[in-house]
């Protein structure tokens, strides 16, 4: 159902192409209807939110890497 990305890939949002990546999923679960990826963020302008878990919509969200596993 959802196989644009999967856990441990690193995204970005798809609004901004070629800005740095957003952060690692998580997971990726269905809320209220809809697709949401919780993401690891890595880079945002706010720094308290360096760290976290942060829940975006599926749609709005790239690959930019596949997770490797070891």
């Amino acid at each position: 159902m959802f196989n644009k990305f999967s856990k441990d890939d690193l995204v970005a949002y798809s609004e901004y192409p070629r800005s740095t990546p957003l952060g690692i999923v998580k997971s990726i679960e269905e809320k209220k209807g809809k697709a949401v990826v919780m993401v690891y963020v890595l880079d945002t302008f706010f720094e308290d939110e360096i760290g976290t878990i942060k829940c975006v919509p599926y749609h709005k969200l790239d690959l930019v890497a596949k997770g490797v596993r070891i």
